[in-house]
């Protein structure tokens, strides 16, 4: 038998055959351990999952014993969970290439989780405190609250703050790359403003019994803005409503329609009320001039409109105001989707589908003296399951949600007079304040003549902007402001009566600070009807353009607008170029529409810059106007 060539393995050789045996052993029991632990922490985080949701119902509906238990066992899947990413297979797997995104993600999901869990627990913790269901009387009960109780509450908010913010920063820390962006961009969606609210409520918590009446009486003006009628900020102030805290308990002692019930015209018109204005023209003719209240809101800024309502109120003999809280019509369709529809006593059923129909057009279709009186009575009733809504516990939370939910849009704004509740108010975007005139600002708003036409118009904005490579840039806006409201017959069109549909639009356009020749342009619309006016500058040194012009229906008015950015605008001198342009919402009930154009100079060229489309040296993005939107591009010299 031949004699085998293979030569027997020495004694170091074959030790190393061993160990490299043993590692390839050790890393695929580590990887089983991992894929083992992962679709098991999958499975008891989903589970978790599963119950918190189920938690979460049950609060809402009021079972808080149910919503506890389902809680606890939520709790303990995510522990498990949490467990089962920390062993130490999911630490080797972390420096492996090509596991360790899976391994690191993996984990920060399910601590995302147990964290968010954690805080649904705090809340439901805070939930039988409010309710009474931990035993003791509710903290909350027919709209008054229980301050002796609020102090000893306070550590559970905070607790929930910070399992919050402890959830959105695992979620941050989860790969971006695909596979993974999108569940992260929709996780962090939804927790980030459970988190700016719980923060604000932290903050606020330990001025809560002051804003309460629990050293004197509080008064605050809530303003229901009809964008029928547009005003900047939203809408005329039509139906308004009082309300009063003393010692935690709230009232409402007033409430109505402000032409009807609060500030009735008497025999020489509108009542007119005279306040001292914070903005002369071309809001008011003077700083002194005598006005309607439903138009103390002319002023784009609700940080100086909150102010003037307040101070216009007083002068009207209403009493003292602390604070001013505006919702519009989109944020009353909110509050419907979140708390059902309200039934009428003629049988009409608001819902957040049929509310701006209902209430914004059909309501103004004729206007008889008897229609009139009966919108206001159907507006009171309204008005009425509102304020029930605000009072009952279970509802409540649903309305907070619902008004958080379109403070972005402007459709919920807040103004305290408070220094202490601004600052702890200013986490969350209620202000409805205007962004400072810097980089490429601007802004476009419209008040509308006093008919009810405004509910029909349609706005798109189209920018251009030519950069240079020194940091200058020439910018061309085209507006186009549509009246689409039906066609009517019989009589002449005026811009006045509810039932008249030319609309009568005072434009207001702002631009930057350091805009140079900058110029508004007006055509299209009513022949005749455009008025240049002035050049202004707003309460806060922004720069604005203005003009006037009518459109009848199906009319069409093109705004214009042209100036020059200065050198080192968008420049630090680098061979690098970086475009940002932020543009501030006005409150409609039909979304604007934007599109930015960017023209990149010869040379320079942008990679990987989320949301803009490229043609050659063309960069575009388009955006709906129902938030502040900020638009940004980095460009570098090839």
């Amino acid at each position: 038998m031949p004699e085998s060539s293979r030569q027997p393995l020495s004694g170091g050789r074959l030790v190393l055959v061993i160990a490299i045996a043993a590692f390839a052993a050790g890393i695929c029991l580590l990887l089983a351990q991992f894929v083992m632990s992962t679709v098991a922490a999958g499975a008891f985080a989903a589970s978790g999952a599963l119950d918190a949701k189920s938690a979460i119902s049950a609060g809402k509906s009021g079972d808080v014993a149910g919503a506890s238990a389902d809680i606890g066992s939520a709790q303990s899947s995510m522990n498990t969970a949490q467990a089962l990413v920390s062993q130490p297979a999911f630490d080797a797997m972390s420096v492996v290439p090509g596991l360790s995104t899976l391994s690191n993600s993996v984990a920060d999901s399910i601590n995302a989780g147990a964290n968010l869990t954690a805080a649904a627990g705090n809340g439901i913790d805070l939930l039988a405190t409010v309710n009474g269901s931990d035993g003791n009387p509710p903290a909350f009960s027919n709209g008054s609250f229980d301050l002796a109780r609020l102090p000893s509450m306070g550590p559970s908010v905070k607790k929930m703050n910070d399992s919050l913010a402890a959830s959105e920063a695992y979620l941050s820390e989860i790969s971006s790359a695909p596979g993974f962006s999108q569940v992260k961009a929709a996780a962090l969606e939804k927790v980030t403003p459970m988190r700016d609210a719980v923060s604000v409520a932290n903050a606020a918590w330990p001025n809560l019994p002051d804003a309460l009446g629990g050293h004197g009486q509080k008064q605050y003006l809530v303003a229901i803005l009809n964008p029928a009628e547009l005003f900047p900020t939203g809408g005329a102030p039509l139906s308004a409503m009082l309300l009063r805290f003393n010692n935690g308990k709230m009232t409402i002692p007033l409430s109505g329609q402000v032409s009807s019930d609060i500030f009735p015209a008497g025999p020489n018109g509108p009542a007119q009320i005279s306040w001292q204005h914070i903005a002369g023209k071309p809001y008011y003719s003077s700083r002194d001039a005598k006005s309607l209240f439903v138009n103390s809101n002319l002023y784009p800024d609700f940080t100086v409109s909150g102010e003037e309502m307040a101070r216009a109120w007083q002068a009207g003999g209403e009493g003292h105001i602390d604070g001013v809280i505006a919702i519009d019509t989109t944020a009353i369709a909110a509050i419907l989707n979140k708390t059902g529809p309200v039934q009428l006593t003629n049988g009409t059923q608001l819902t957040g589908d049929n509310l701006g129909q209902k209430v914004l057009i059909d309501a103004y279709q004729n206007s008889t003296g008897e229609q009139n009186t009966q919108r206001h009575d159907e507006n009171n009733q309204l008005m009425a399951a509102l304020q029930g809504r605000m009072k009952s516990m279970q509802s409540l939370p649903q309305v907070a949600s619902a008004l958080l939910g379109v403070a972005p849009g402007r459709h919920f704004q807040v103004y305290m007079r408070n220094p202490k509740l601004t600052a702890d108010l200013a986490g969350l975007d209620v202000n409805g304040g205007l962004s400072p005139g810097t980089g490429d600002y601007f802004g476009v708003y419209t008040t509308s003549s006093p008919n009810k036409v405004a509910v029909y118009q349609q706005r798109s904005i189209d920018r251009e902007v030519r950069l240079q490579p020194d940091g200058s840039a020439s910018v061309t806006e085209q507006i186009k402001v549509t009246n689409a409201a039906p066609p009517t017959e019989g009589a002449p069109l005026t811009g006045f009566g509810y039932t008249d549909r030319r609309a009568i639009n005072r434009y207001v356009v702002y631009v930057p600070d350091k805009s140079q020749q900058a110029r508004l342009t007006v055509s299209g619309g009513v022949p005749g009807s455009v008025r240049p006016q002035p050049t202004y500058r707003d309460a806060a040194g922004r720069t604005f353009l203005e003009s006037v012009s009518s459109a009848d229906p199906g009319q069409t008015a093109l705004l214009t607008v042209t100036y020059n950015l200065p050198a080192g605008t968008f420049s630090d001198g680098s061979n690098s170029l970086k475009y940002v342009s932020t543009a501030d919402p006005q409150p409609m009930w039909t979304v604007p529409t934007i599109t930015v154009h960017v023209i990149a100079p010869a040379g320079y060229s942008a990679r990987g810059e989320d949301g803009w489309t490229q043609d050659g040296d063309n960069y575009s993005q388009f955006a709906t106007l129902d938030q502040k939107r900020t638009f940004t591009l980095s460009l570098n010299s090839s």
